[in-house]
């Protein structure tokens, strides 16, 4: 019996070999198109549920009302202290618009309008700034404040009521303990303008005591605090006297009433006439000090 090893090496198919490496290659070559196509459709996918934080449809317009969500931001403002006060006066206003049967269509609606005016007179803000919360031109913003004012005067000029005597007496303060009989408080207005073109306009403007051209219009309060009277504009020129004298105050007024005003208005005669007292601190007259009578009355008329 032969145990001689055999020293030869086993022969290796080549063909075999080749087959081998050709299905491995072509293996990788589909997972790897398979992994291709995996990362494609990922980011397709991706790519679709992608959201813009600033992107705007086509026709959408954006404004501060967006972000006015309660009272107290519409207060802030507008002065007005609720949401649905403010509507009330929206709804007035569209009304109104309604029966002057406009032609002109706007960009914002009455809504945004009388919300643009509000805001410029509650901060007085600039009217870029006005264009830039309303989505707006500049020359547009500044059209739509001064036409929506003579809007405003339309819904709000109602709200001026003079109230009866009782309704007075019924809510006066402590502090006029002693001036019961007080109908309205007078008290006159003053606010700057812009130099006029015309000089006659330019002479009854000028106002030596603000140093500027200026208009004037008095304003009457109740005891309670509301207002109750308003004149008309007079120039800066115009004296208090004449303006109380030719706003027809008076004639509201019962005998036996009483007008609470400063110095600035000396209407005694006109209010002894009309059968009114007339409740105005004391001067000093020829006296350095006033007297303990004039003192107490004009503590007393200060606290009212």
């Amino acid at each position: 019996m032969d145990f001689s090893l055999d020293n030869t090496s086993p022969t290796i198919d080549t063909e075999q070999i080749s087959d081998t490496e050709e299905l491995a290659t072509e293996l990788q070559d589909v997972n790897s198109v398979q992994i291709l196509d995996k990362e494609n459709i990922s980011l397709h996918v991706d790519k679709c549920i992608q959201v813009d934080a600033l992107y705007r449809p086509p026709g959408f317009r954006s404004t501060i009302m967006d972000l006015i969500r309660n009272d107290s931001d519409i207060l802030a403002f507008t002065g007005v202290p609720t949401l649905v006060k403010f509507q009330k006066i929206v709804e007035v206003g569209e009304l109104i618009v309604n029966r002057l049967h406009y032609n002109t269509q706007f960009t914002l609606d009455i809504y945004h309008q009388i919300l643009l005016t509000l805001i410029k007179l509650k901060l007085n803000i600039s009217y870029k700034c006005l264009c830039v919360l309303f989505s707006i031109s500049k020359s547009t913003c500044k059209n739509y404040f001064y036409n929506t004012i003579d809007l405003l005067y339309l819904i709000m000029k109602s709200l001026i009521i003079w109230p009866s005597k009782t309704t007075i007496e019924k809510n006066i303060p402590k502090c006029f303990i002693n001036f019961l009989s007080t109908r309205v408080i007078v008290d006159g207005t003053e606010t700057a303008v812009e130099t006029p073109k015309c000089l006659a306009c330019r002479i009854r403007t000028y106002s030596f005591y603000k140093g500027r051209h200026t208009i004037k219009f008095m304003v009457g309060i109740s005891p309670d605090g509301l207002i109750t009277f308003l004149t008309d504009v007079f120039g800066g020129k115009a004296s208090d006297k004449h303006i109380f004298e030719t706003s027809g105050i008076l004639e509201k007024c019962e005998v036996g009433d009483s007008i609470m005003s400063d110095k600035g208005f000396l209407v005694e005669q006109s209010c002894y006439n009309a059968g009114v007292k007339l409740i105005r601190p004391p001067f000093f007259k020829k006296n350095k000090q006033l007297s303990l009578t004039d003192g107490v009355a004009n503590t007393e008329i200060a606290k009212a």
